[in-house]
């Protein structure tokens, strides 16, 4: 990530100096010459000054000043200032007599504003770029238009005053980051479609107190959800076959989870760190289970196997790659009726000191 902004950093300079081969000056709207690349366009919006990429196929993109792209500022980190206030992109622009539709956002067009507090983007736009709102820090409210299917990766990631997002109904991905460190979300509804959750999409979301997952998925990647501490429970859909290492770690105010009978592994530390679980009950269909996947401690350095119950559904024991809880005198599990001693006899699942039975 740091690679890419230096490198539309350096994009920026060259622009700057002058050096593209396609420069030509072009007159904006209101009367000023301004030496741009072939492919840009300087339009005046409702009195904000926009910056657009020519797409060469009638349609253009908003995206930044390329001739002076990035900002520096005070802790030396790099930002565009020139986007203010409550924006509305509009579906198209007039530019040297001639009519455009907006059909985009470019990579990083946003990056890093500091200024920008709304923004809505008509329903032309179909693709935004990566990284296009990554750290817009007073950014509050976000709506998407609905043609759009993709949220890119890293593009809300650190808008840390946001507090709505308008997901588009049919929109079928979410890339890794999206929304990383979203600290003011607090409702959460990811749309029907999406089938995938990558990599820390929604990690760090600290305000988050509702979330709700669609029917549609099927996968969720590592640490997807860590660090949303304010989420009381959750329901995870029942095309879900995996939960992947560290997916609700750190999830400290969880004290509900529904797990799904399709349900066949659990990763590393999956739900490490959420001290207020205090039960748990584990499919059936559930064929393994990582190291640590449990492991947690209060806000005293207690354990939360002083209170947290597994409910194992399995007459056999599902597979534990290493040790699931921490080294404490309390650890209680409850297996089917008749199958204690099985459980005892087996790796890792033997350091547990309370193997009770029940007929589930």
């Amino acid at each position: 990530m740091r690679k890419r902004i230096c490198r539309l950093f350096s994009i920026g300079l060259v622009t700057a100096c002058g050096l593209l081969t396609t420069s030509c000056s072009k007159e904006s709207p209101n009367g000023d010459v301004d030496i741009l690349s072939g492919d840009m366009m300087i339009v005046d919006v409702n009195g904000t000054k926009m910056f657009f990429l020519d797409n060469h196929d009638g349609t253009v993109s908003v995206t930044y000043d390329r001739r002076n792209p990035m900002h520096k500022t005070e802790n030396n980190t790099y930002a565009l200032t020139d986007y203010t206030g409550d924006i509305i992109v509009p579906s198209s622009i007039s530019f040297s007599g001639n009519s455009y539709l907006v059909t985009g956002v470019t990579e990083a067009a946003f990056i890093n504003n500091t200024q920008l507090t709304r923004l809505t983007l008509p329903s032309s736009v179909k693709v935004v770029g990566e990284m296009a709102f990554f750290g817009c820090s007073a950014l509050l409210e976000v709506t998407l238009p609905e043609g759009l299917t993709a949220i890119p990766d890293y593009c809300f990631q650190n808008c840390k005053a946001m507090t709505t997002i308008h997901m588009p109904q049919h929109l079928n991905k979410i890339g890794k980051d999206a929304f990383k460190s979203c600290t003011k979300l607090e409702r959460l509804t990811i749309p029907e479609g999406i089938t995938d959750i990558p990599a820390g999409a929604f990690s760090g979301l600290s305000g988050l107190t509702k979330l709700t997952l669609p029917s549609s998925l099927k996968n969720i990647g590592p640490n997807a959800f860590s660090g949303c501490s304010r989420v009381t429970y959750i329901d995870i859909p029942s095309g879900v076959t995996e939960l992947s290492d560290s997916v609700f770690f750190n999830c400290s105010g969880l004290l509900m989870v529904s797990l799904p009978e399709s349900l066949t592994k659990l990763g590393s530390s999956t739900f490490g760190g959420c001290r207020s679980l205090v039960e748990l009950d584990i499919p059936e269909s559930v064929k393994e289970i990582g190291p640590l996947c449990f492991c947690s401690y209060n806000a005293n350095g207690e354990s939360n196997w002083k209170r947290l119950t597994l409910n194992i559904k399995s007459t056999t024991p599902p597979l534990l790659t290493g040790s699931i809880a921490n080294q404490t005198d309390r650890k209680r599990i409850v297996v089917p009726r008749g199958y204690r001693d099985v459980y005892l006899e087996t790796a890792y699942w033997n350091e547990f000191t309370q193997v009770m039975e029940r007929n589930y």
